[in-house]
């Protein structure tokens, strides 16, 4: 099997930094442009079939975590924050 993150940084598509966090690629030019083209396969996929998008802020109160299950469930699907 090949590691996504070799193959992210030998191909030129992303790369990461520890001063941005692990698990937080920057995409390069041409894994943007990868990006950009499946979001946009994906947005009118949903598009026909009748989906509509919403956008809502990245963060949120710790309430929200809490109300979603988020906060306190099964450790895999936890939220964690990193400290900086």
């Amino acid at each position: 099997m090949h590691d996504h993150r070799r193959l992210g940084r030998d191909l030129h598509l992303f790369d990461t930094d520890p001063l941005i966090g692990a698990g937080l690629p920057y995409w390069l030019p041409d894994g943007a442009a990868v990006r950009h083209a499946l979001e946009e396969y994906v947005r009118d996929a949903e598009r026909r079939a009748g989906h509509r998008h919403v956008y809502s802020p990245v963060p949120g109160k710790r309430e929200l975590y809490e109300i979603s299950g988020h906060w306190s469930g099964p450790r895999g699907r936890r939220v964690r924050r990193t400290p900086v």
